[in-house]
């Protein structure tokens, strides 16, 4: 079972961009990883994410407030290139 609020977990986000192979229009897009893992390092969660996605969860994330944020210590910073 996994750990259940309030217990600790980690979030590691990264960008990654696959191969683009013929015929399938959504590979070769840049995503953003997101792995949550438990306390222990146990994997709980991998979700990809394409760019659009990603940006609406940030702006999401901003636009509560720190008595709402999960982790509310937690500095978020979203750039556009």
């Amino acid at each position: 079972m996994p750990p259940m609020p309030p217990s600790p977990v980690t979030i590691t986000i990264w960008l990654s961009q696959s191969t683009p192979i013929a015929g399938y229009p959504l590979s070769g897009l840049p995503t953003v990883q997101m792995l949550i893992a438990g306390n222990d390092g146990e994997e709980l969660c991998a979700v990809p994410l394409y760019m659009e996605m990603a940006h609406a969860l940030g702006r999401s994330l901003l636009a509560m407030s720190p008595d709402e944020r999960l982790v509310p210590s937690a500095a978020v910073t979203l750039s556009r290139s």
